[in-house]
């Protein structure tokens, strides 16, 4: 393995030494074999400067070569291609490659992407992009258009902000073997086109693994509804995005299909499995859309994410977002799949679980929900168990099953507590005539009577003025009792003495249902009490990332 150079100041004579460097990088990657590494010296080199591999005006690799700067960011590469600045293409198999702390820019021309993978062969290319600090690119800053693909990205910076760039880091379903990850990294984007993502692995085939860790967000929302997200990972297995933190400001528009961080299949003949999201932050001041959500294919296909798990995050939404429906955590159209130990502070659905199958959502705070609080629609032999919810506003219902669809079907609402302190214009609970979901359990806290003429409750078509002459009439367990909450940073849990401490039910009769702890382990057989807390301890969240 041989060390090359390339240097403005070189004698441009063999470039196996800086004094001998040569001044333009294609006599270098003539000389290179797979395994070599190339330096380059400190300056600003453009498209025509890294011409190679018999490409004009950028770098077309096709060599198994790493490519790092002399002194860390002192080497900008700027494009002078429409397409392309480095792009590493062809039969790579086999081989590894790394480039790292460079400035990648535009040029005389805006290119597509400023980094491009797109390797074609039979056995796997293994790469590792480390500390670039991309800013310049239409399409992507970091394109993955490679079959077969194990990659790692390593403390990237990004700063993108054009009215047509559309990700951060993008991969198409050409990509149907290898594996991805992505540990820590700045990224900042704002653009006005209407399918933007910020990180978007969208695989042909199932990836080893795919994980992002530790990745700091600042998105700025300009385009009009659409196809919008934070972090989104479609069509692999084990998954795994934890320790991120994602700020999301309005640019201008609603943004109502806006994901924050979302793992699903979005491809109807494959599924999902093991996709684990946990510990991430995100802030929401745009208007609508959903904070973290799980799976995203219809269940009745048999396909979708599989064996989900979303907890311990935190959403730290606004009155614009809330006002605008805007989603706490959900899970969409999965099979298998839990969300706990989640904590929103302001939202307009607070829980949602759609046209989802055995999946519960269980140990969650929602400080103030300004529409639902729990959201049952479409759902098969799933339930909300042991969560709090604060309604705070005028317009929230505690627990709706919605009436667009009929198969809610054998769904649960218990242990949970209901805390009204609003004037409420609608009820806390409504179930339509064609939903099978049982409300057993649960605690019901009113500190306010609602709208005059507004019933409390409606289950199946029955009016109830209050939730106590509910409880009575359905002949289940539930309290008014007030809980003896306290509001520990937006946080709400039980005091000692709490009158609904033990009045919970056991709710997981197969062993396979028992739910997990923040840590990951199944709860033992206790007393259950209601709420978000399995006792007056606060359930843990990351503060700060």
């Amino acid at each position: 393995m041989t060390t090359r150079y390339v240097s403005k100041t070189g004698d441009n004579s063999d470039g196996l030494t800086l004094a001998t460097a040569y001044t333009t990088f294609d006599p270098a990657y003539t000389d290179c074999v797979n395994g070599d590494t190339v330096l380059f010296d400190d300056g600003v080199y453009t498209g025509e400067d890294i011409s190679c591999g018999g490409a004009t005006n950028y770098a077309l690799i096709q060599k198994g070569i790493s490519l790092f700067p002399i002194n860390d960011y002192q080497v900008t590469f700027t494009s002078v291609h429409s397409s392309n600045l480095i792009r590493y293409h062809g039969d790579l198999s086999g081989l590894f490659c790394e480039f790292g702390k460079f400035k990648l820019r535009d040029g005389v021309s805006t290119p597509d992407s400023l980094l491009y993978f797109t390797h074609s062969g039979a056995g796997r290319l293994s790469a590792l992009v480390s500390g670039t600090d991309f800013a310049g690119s239409k399409v992507a800053s970091l394109y993955l258009n490679a079959n077969r693909l194990n990659i790692e990205v390593v403390d990237i910076i990004s700063n993108e902000d054009g009215a047509a760039f559309r990700e951060t880091i993008r991969s198409l379903n050409s990509w149907i073997e290898g594996s991805f990850r992505m540990v820590r990294g700045q990224v900042s984007s704002s653009s006005k086109v209407n399918h933007f993502n910020s990180i978007n692995i969208t695989v042909g085939g199932h990836l080893d693994f795919c994980e992002i860790d530790g990745l700091n967000l600042d998105q700025v929302l300009e385009s009009s509804p659409g196809e919008l997200g934070g972090i989104i990972i479609a069509n692999t297995d084990n998954v795994i995005i934890r320790n991120c933190r994602v700020k999301v400001r309005n640019g201008g528009s609603s943004n109502s299909g806006f994901s924050g961080i979302r793992t699903h299949c979005s491809d109807g003949a494959l599924s999902s499995y093991n996709g684990l999201i946990e510990n991430n932050i995100i802030e929401i001041s745009c208007g609508g859309g959903t904070s973290f959500s799980i799976g995203d294919d219809k269940v009745d296909a048999g396909n979708g994410q599989v064996s989900g798990i979303l907890r311990g995050c935190k959403v730290l939404g606004t009155e614009e977002w809330a006002d605008s429906a805007g989603h706490g955590p959900s899970i969409f159209y999965a099979v298998d799949s839990q969300m706990y130990g989640n904590d929103t502070q302001l939202a307009g659905f607070g829980l949602i679980l759609k046209e989802s199958k055995n999946c519960i959502a269980y140990g969650n705070t929602i400080s103030s929900a300004y529409r639902q609080g729990l959201y049952f629609k479409g759902s098969l032999d799933s339930g909300f168990y042991n969560n709090t919810i604060v309604l705070d506003i005028p317009i929230g219902r505690g627990l709706l099953a919605d009436t667009d669809l009929t198969n809610t079907l054998n769904c649960v609402a218990s242990n949970n507590i209901f805390r009204v302190t609003g004037s409420m214009s609608t009820r806390v609970i409504e179930v339509a005539d064609n939903q099978d979901v049982v409300t057993v359990g649960n605690n019901y806290s009113i500190s306010s009577t609602g709208a005059t003429g507004t019933p409390a409750c409606r289950y199946h078509g029955v009016d109830y003025a209050t939730l106590g002459a509910y409880i009575a009439a359905q002949d289940i367990t539930g309290t008014e009792d007030d809980p003896l909450m306290v509001d520990d940073g937006g946080n709400y849990k039980l005091q000692p003495g709490s009158p609904v401490a033990e009045l919970g039910i056991p709710w997981w009769p197969q062993e396979g249902r028992r739910p997990l702890d923040v840590g990951g382990e199944p709860f033992p057989d206790i007393e259950m009490s209601v709420g978000a807390n399995q006792s007056i301890n606060t359930p843990s969240h990351p503060n700060s990332i």
